[in-house]
């Protein structure tokens, strides 16, 4: 399944059963934001919603290599300043089996 917000994955996980279930989740990131110059595929670790300090929503997502990614546009913009916090991801949400 692909999807493309972190709302609707977070619903998904919310609502897995024996039937249906979440077994790995990757994200894609396009060259300029991984740095690479080239689209990249990476395990995700935990994703969290917030707001920066111009009270924009933002996304962090952080990768099994421990880069952290986000999509603020605020200058000089620190993780630990996000407010009002949603984990929407971490890897106990999914199944290991």
């Amino acid at each position: 399944m692909q999807l493309d917000d972190e709302r609707l994955l977070q619903r998904v996980l919310v609502t897995q059963s024996d039937e249906a279930y979440v077994k790995s989740i990757r994200v894609v990131t396009p060259g300029h934001i991984n740095g690479t110059g080239d689209w990249k595929m990476e395990t995700l670790v935990r994703a969290v919603i917030g707001r920066d300090r111009n009270e924009c929503s933002v996304s962090v997502l952080t990768v099994e290599s421990g880069l952290v990614y986000h999509t603020s546009q605020a200058e000089l913009f620190e993780v630990d300043d996000l407010a009002d916090q949603t984990l929407i991801f971490q890897p106990s949400m999914i199944r290991t089996d």
